[in-house]
C-alpha cells in the first residue's frame, strides 16, 4: 500500500491515494486507529477469504455493527489488492471504486435510508440540509445557516473560514445532491 518513494518526496501521487484508502478501508472495518494498523491486521492479509483464521485485533469491529461476512471479505480483498508489492499487480482504483459501489448497491434499501438520514442538517437535527458552503460542504439548513455563517465563520467540517460567498448554492436540490462537491 505504501510507495516509499512519493512518501519521501512529499508528493502524492496514486499510490500515496491507494495507501490512504487501504488504511481508511482496514480503520473502517476493524475500527483500529491507523498506527501499525498493517501489522496489527496482517492475518486478514495473509488470508482475506478466510475470516475464521482472522486474529484479533485485526477482526471486524462489532461494535460498528455487524459486518456481513462477504462485505468483509470483499473489503479485505481491497486491501489486499492496493497492497501488493508490483503496481502492475496493484488493483486499479477504478476496480476499487466498482467493487465499493456494487457493493453499496447490493446493500439496497438500507443505504438509502442511511443516505436520507445522514442529510439532515448538522445543527437542529430536524430539517433536510438545503445549503452547500463555498469549500463544497453541504451541512446546514436554511434557518441555521445565520448562526453558523456568523457564530463559526467557518466549515463545520473542514475548517475553512468563510469568504465574502460563504454559500456557493442553496435549495431543495442540495439535500438530494452528495453531501460534498468539488468547488467549481
Amino acid at each position: 500500500m505504501l510507495h516509499r518513494g512519493s512518501l519521501q518526496s512529499g508528493e502524492a501521487t496514486v499510490l500515496t491515494d491507494a495507501f490512504a484508502l487501504g488504511v481508511t478501508v482496514l480503520m473502517t472495518l476493524t475500527g483500529l486507529p491507523s498506527a501499525n494498523i498493517r501489522q496489527r491486521c496482517r492475518h486478514m492479509q495473509q488470508r482475506p477469504t478466510q475470516p475464521s483464521r482472522w486474529q484479533a485485533p485485526g477482526v471486524p469491529d462489532e461494535q460498528a455493527g455487524s459486518w456481513d461476512e462477504a462485505v468483509a471479505i470483499c473489503l479485505a480483498e481491497i486491501v489486499v489488492g492496493l497492497d501488493e508489492h508490483w503496481e502492475d499487480d496493484r488493483m486499479p482504483l477504478p476496480d476499487v471504486l466498482g467493487r465499493l459501489e456494487a457493493m453499496a448497491a447490493a446493500a439496497g434499501a438500507d443505504a438509502t435510508d442511511v443516505a436520507t438520514e445522514a442529510r439532515m442538517c448538522i445543527i437542529c437535527e430536524e430539517a433536510p440540509r438545503e445549503v452547500r458552503f463555498a469549500c463544497g460542504h453541504a451541512l446546514v439548513c436554511q434557518g441555521c445557516l445565520p448562526h453558523v455563517v456568523e457564530r463559526c465563520r467557518k466549515c463545520p467540517t473542514c475548517d475553512v473560514a468563510f469568504g465574502a460567498q460563504p454559500v456557493a448554492e442553496r435549495g431543495a436540490h442540495v439535500r438530494a445532491a452528495p453531501t460534498f462537491v468539488l468547488p467549481r
